[in-house]
């Protein structure tokens, strides 16, 4: 099954009274997504100061994604799990600014650099709240 979605963007920045928009306003970027799981999942969490949430695990019924994003009203921080404790990955993610993924594939951590790691996927993301009031956490994802 395929499914597609329609994400209209735009980043506008303003700074000392100029204004600097990427891409032109109201842009739509159509994106062709394979459906192979359960579909889209829309879910909120509310994840107490100093605590730490499970936001996707690889297991059934989405052991993968096509489309993620995720949206907090405070600042968090994301680890992104790889196979390994040295592929994990932290962002921080900033109050009321998307954070979009369009796979869960990454690369495993290679003391050699240059994308030396083997190819793997997520295994769990988590959300670490430490904003000092409760997080309002919204993913969505299209497995």
């Amino acid at each position: 099954m395929a499914a597609t979605a329609k994400l209209s963007w735009e980043l506008r920045v303003e700074i000392d009274g100029t204004v600097y928009t990427w891409p032109s306003k109201g842009r739509e970027v159509p994106v062709s997504i394979t459906v192979s799981g359960p579909g889209a999942q829309d879910d909120r969490f509310s994840v107490a100061n100093t605590a730490t949430a499970t936001l996707w695990i690889s297991a059934a019924p989405t052991t993968t994604f096509q489309l993620l994003s995720i949206v907090s009203d405070q600042t968090v921080m994301l680890e992104f799990w790889g196979t390994t404790v040295a592929s994990n990955h932290h962002v921080e993610l900033k109050p009321n600014t998307p954070f979009i993924l369009a796979s869960d594939n990454t690369q495993a951590y290679s003391a050699a650099g240059g994308f030396a790691g083997a190819a793997q996927d997520f295994t769990r993301i988590d959300a670490k709240n430490s904003s000092g009031s409760t997080a309002i956490i919204r993913r969505l994802i299209v497995a």
